[in-house]
């Protein structure tokens, strides 16, 4: 059974979701470090401390 909340949910889904379709594990995970690049390059653009993840 899967987690719905907390901090380990989001990992326990990819890791199931990864056994049958890790491709789409591989796409989140690149989406996710590109939008926490992103996030840092604004925070730096606006003068706003980064957010840590």
């Amino acid at each position: 059974m899967l987690t719905k909340r907390g901090p380990e949910a989001y990992d326990n889904f990819m890791d199931c979701l990864s056994e049958d379709y890790p491709w789409v594990v591989q796409n989140f995970r690149e989406k996710k470090v590109e939008l926490m690049e992103q996030d840092r390059c604004e925070a730096v653009c606006c003068g706003v401390h980064a957010r840590v993840y």
